[in-house]
């Protein structure tokens, strides 16, 4: 049986991850189940036959006969394929048969030394199958090139092995999430290592210090799946089931789809709901900003806002100095601003007006460590900046008081009249940004392992000096 190995970054198989709800023969039941579930959760007394009436009526999804075969139920890549979901980073040692050198216990057979960082080469990979990639990625100019089956990619047979399985220390990452973590992980604000590794303290490349810390942490990849113990990858990695065909299990409530049910959507027009409940989103390419709508009602100001107010006992935060309030805030989410606006009239008056909001959210996205950095585009994916900006410029334009065209030399992300607030509303309804904020998450808890490889060293001393053998 066929084996998926996941990106130890996104835990995404290679090519962009499942393409199917469900297996054609577990529809019936699967439509049983949710129909159970939506009535239990709807606010209207939907019955459970009325619940599988309507999820029979949406096309493609769990409607077929059973003698239809799994293709029926394939999900559609609205946003396109991504050519960064099919291209590879596979980082290791590799010998002529595409291995890993390692030290092997003679007796067990169990992997006991691996070469250290320094000693590890990147190459790009595609055509994979459990893990082992049977073509590098190389330039026009190759004479032994071959265009790839997307049309675009050259590349060559060589094998490359970074299948976990026996302890295998070759890692391999898919080419967009890992230029995301390259550019999200700030190692310049991490301790140097040479007070861990004295031994070996000169720096590092960001692909040689990402296979010391997968390698070295207590609990290794797993060799299942290829997945770390302890990032949360959001419930993807839960669809590999053997291999990562459906979506079905990363399924928790089908809460949108309720509420889309409750509000008297029907047909077709439910799969955006069931696609968001099953995780679809989580495959989606992360590089397709959000347009604007025609028009943004109202302008929206970056100005200061005001800290006075009518109330006989100011809130605490109304007793902070404005810049110091707003450091504060831009490290809270946007929902939890508004529950907190919600408490009383002051903080309502405070908290609640969009000129505050969008102070908020523009220093988040523009400061330098900003926890909404993310939807900044990353200069080392080709196009990513170029379309960043026009959608930036489109926002700008519509902007109230901003009609026409602009053309500064400068992000219109950075422009002072740039309607953050309803960008960022925009985001989160999106999901392409929603798995890229995936990815951002996923960054943070990376750059939390970083740091204690850093100030800690290894979790497990596994690294031998020895090793590749000259």
């Amino acid at each position: 049986m066929t084996q998926d190995i996941l990106c130890v970054i996104s835990g995404v198989r290679p090519g962009g991850g499942p393409e199917h709800f469900s297996p054609a023969g577990a529809k019936a039941e699967l439509r049983i189940e949710l129909a159970k579930e939506i009535s239990h959760l709807s606010t209207t007394g939907l019955l459970e036959n009325e619940a599988a009436a309507i999820l029979q009526d949406v096309p493609d999804f769990l409607s077929r006969s059973d003698n239809d075969s799994d293709n029926d139920f394939e999900i559609s890549r609205p946003l396109g394929n991504w050519i960064h979901f099919n291209t590879c980073i596979a980082i290791g040692t590799f010998d002529e048969s595409g291995g890993a050198f390692v030290a092997r216990n003679p007796c067990t057979g169990c992997v006991t030394g691996i070469p250290r960082g320094r000693f590890v080469d990147t190459r790009a990979v595609c055509d994979e199958s459990a893990g082992r990639f049977i073509r590098v990625v190389v330039g026009p100019d190759d004479p032994e090139s071959d265009l790839f089956y997307d049309g675009v990619t050259h590349v060559k047979w060589k094998t490359t092995d970074c299948n976990p399985l026996g302890g295998n220390p070759n890692v391999f990452v898919l080419e967009g999430p890992f230029r995301y973590l390259e550019a999200w992980v700030d190692r310049a604000s991490l301790p140097e290592r040479r007070a861990v590794f004295p031994e070996d303290p000169d720096p590092l490349s960001f692909a040689a210090e990402l296979y010391e810390i997968v390698n070295t942490r207590a609990q290794p990849r797993n060799e299942y799946d290829g997945s770390l113990p302890g990032i949360d990858y959001g419930g993807i990695e839960k669809t590999c089931e053997g291999t990562q065909d459906f979506f079905q299990p990363a399924l928790k409530r089908p809460k949108h789809m309720t509420r889309a049910i409750d509000n008297g959507v029907r047909g077709g027009d439910l799969l955006p709901a069931i696609t968001r409940d099953f995780g679809c989103w989580m495959c989606a390419r992360p590089d397709i900003w959000p347009q604007p709508p025609d028009t943004i009602p109202a302008a929206v100001s970056a100005q200061s806002p005001s800290f006075e107010s009518d109330e006989p006992s100011p809130t605490p935060f109304h007793m902070l100095p404005t810049e110091l309030c707003l450091r504060i805030l831009r490290t809270v989410p946007i929902q939890s601003i508004l529950a907190l606006a919600s408490t009383c009239r002051s903080l309502r008056s405070l908290f609640g007006s969009s000129e505050f909001l969008n102070r908020v959210v523009r220093e988040a996205i523009l400061e330098r460590r900003g926890p909404l950095r993310w939807v900044l585009p990353v200069a080392t994916l080709p196009g990513e900046v170029e379309r960043a900006n026009d959608a930036a410029q489109a926002w700008l334009r519509v902007g109230a008081g901003h009609p026409g065209t602009y053309d500064g030399g400068s992000s219109a992300f950075a422009h002072p009249s740039f309607p953050y607030l309803d960008f960022l509303r925009a985001c989160y309804d999106s999901d392409s940004m929603r798995n890229r904020q995936r990815f951002w998450d996923i960054s943070r808890q990376f750059e939390v392992l970083w740091r204690n490889y850093r100030t800690k060293g290894w979790e497990r001393n596994i690294i031998s000096a020895h090793l590749p053998a000259a």
